[in-house]
């Protein structure tokens, strides 16, 4: 049983990535390391806390309404604000933030809905895929993670979606740090620990940066293409770390940072892709480096979308690597290739 008290569970989530962009812990670095002091406030909350049944609810105040007295009138200062992204429009987002202020007047019944703005929405469908109940267990943070999954977390907000996808597919998943505070400090005894451990699968999950960076990544990485690790998935950073083990060069996409966007993949069935149906099928990058130069002596690649390697396998042994985001809801066949992976035993 995980006990925490209230400041040290506010601590965990506060300030959202929302307020802050993701992933959370590299962004307030930088930040930190461009602005040189502390920030008084991020963002404020207002919620409710139940002691007697410990039980509660606390929201982001994104839309916020203030009001005052001014004589006898009542007058309000309205804030609404939104996140961007690479691909964000300030024309759009302005706008956004616009409708999201009228929505909360309107709420507050203060705007008539004859008032109101009024305009079309676009609507993009997307099919939700129905997946199994959760089959498998969640583990965090123990010495010995026999026979699960194994996930090394390089500080990435997609983490834990990748765990659930896992758990959904009946296999407990063991998540450790692989970067950060909570890191390994020595890289060779935390790889001697972990395989003793004798784990089933190994996924190098994604992250911010190089994957230079990630040192445990990039060991395992290595290890992995002399056949020395499970079976193992490299996703984004991961991918990227295979790339760099096998003689390829990590370099900036010329077209620029893809940040949540379906592509159009081309595979050949190999590897990964062998069950799935077609040659072509949508993933989703989050994205600005990719592997570039021969990595043929080691990797076979099987998915491409243009110019940028999607995917790519062992021919000797069970090592693989993904570009996109397999546990995405906008991949297409993300749950398949997963599966693909769990009860693959070579490439």
């Amino acid at each position: 049983t995980l006990t925490v008290d209230l400041p040290a569970a506010f601590a965990s989530v506060f300030p959202g990535g929302s307020i802050t962009g993701c992933p959370r812990t590299v962004v307030c670095a930088a930040i930190d390391a461009i602005e040189r002091e502390p920030r008084r406030f991020w963002c404020g909350s207002i919620g409710w806390w139940d002691p007697d049944g410990h039980h509660g609810a606390w929201n982001i105040l994104i839309r916020t309404m203030q009001v005052r007295h001014e004589g006898e009138r009542r007058m309000a200062d309205v804030l609404a604000g939104g996140g961007i992204t690479i691909g964000s429009v300030a024309e759009r987002e302005i706008e956004e933030a616009v409708w999201k202020a009228d929505a909360l007047l309107s709420a507050a019944g203060w705007r008539s809905p004859r008032t109101s703005i009024r305009g079309m929405l676009r609507i993009t469908p997307l099919s939700v895929p129905h997946g199994a109940p959760l089959g498998g267990r969640l583990g965090q943070r123990r010495d010995r993670p026999d026979g699960a999954v194994v996930l090394v977390d390089n500080l990435d907000s997609f983490t834990h979606n990748i765990a659930h996808a896992i758990m959904h597919l009946g296999h407990d998943v063991h998540v450790i740090q692989g970067r950060g505070p909570e890191g390994p400090v020595d890289v060779d005894e935390a790889v001697k620990g972990l395989l003793e451990a004798a784990p089933s699968h190994l996924i190098l999950g994604p992250g911010p940066g190089r994957p230079e960076e990630a040192l445990l990544t990039m060991r395992l990485s290595e290890l992995a293409l002399q056949g020395r690790t499970p079976s193992l998935l490299g996703i984004c950073l991961g991918h990227q770390a295979l790339g760099l083990a096998a003689g390829g060069r990590i370099v900036h996409d010329p077209h620029g940072p893809v940040h949540g966007r379906p592509i159009h993949v081309v595979h050949d069935g190999t590897g990964l892709f062998r069950d799935v149906s077609g040659r072509t099928t949508r993933m989703v990058r989050y994205n600005s480096l990719v592997v570039d130069g021969a990595v043929a002596e080691h990797l076979r690649v099987n998915a491409r979308s243009g110019h940028v390697t999607m995917g790519f396998h062992s021919p000797r042994f069970p090592v693989h690597g993904l570009q996109g985001h397999p546990e995405s809801i906008g991949s297409e066949e993300g749950d398949r290739l997963l599966r693909a992976f769990l009860v693959a035993a070579h490439g």
